[in-house]
């Protein structure tokens, strides 16, 4: 198989930051792109488990999780606390800290 030319993978790349930037590529990397201007944070300790499920690597059950530990322990006071919620390490974490705030 030939490999790409330059030309092909600047335009690649060109596209995969423009659909970052746009918030469309969250699929497309393993690390979720920042957010856009002005874009809203989730608050964590205010969100109902639809919400979370918009997050990047956030399913169903985790937003679960996430929702039980936050009504057994209190809200969580920094995005650091999320990581004693089973299912989220430090992969998960360096996700979600674009998208989320512990602040109202």
């Amino acid at each position: 198989m030939p490999r790409p030319s330059k030309a092909t993978c600047l335009v690649a790349s060109s596209a995969l930051l423009l659909l970052s930037v746009a918030g469309l590529g969250r699929s497309l990397s393993p690390l979720a792109p920042l957010p856009a201007f002005n874009a809203p944070l989730t608050r964590i300790n205010d969100c109902e488990a639809a919400e979370l499920c918009l997050l990047p690597g956030i399913g169903p059950a985790l937003a679960a999780r996430i929702i039980a530990d936050r009504d057994e322990h209190g809200p969580f006071r920094t995005v650091e606390e999320l990581d004693r919620v089973k299912g989220i390490g430090p992969t998960t974490l360096e996700r979600l800290r674009p998208w989320v705030t512990c602040r109202g």
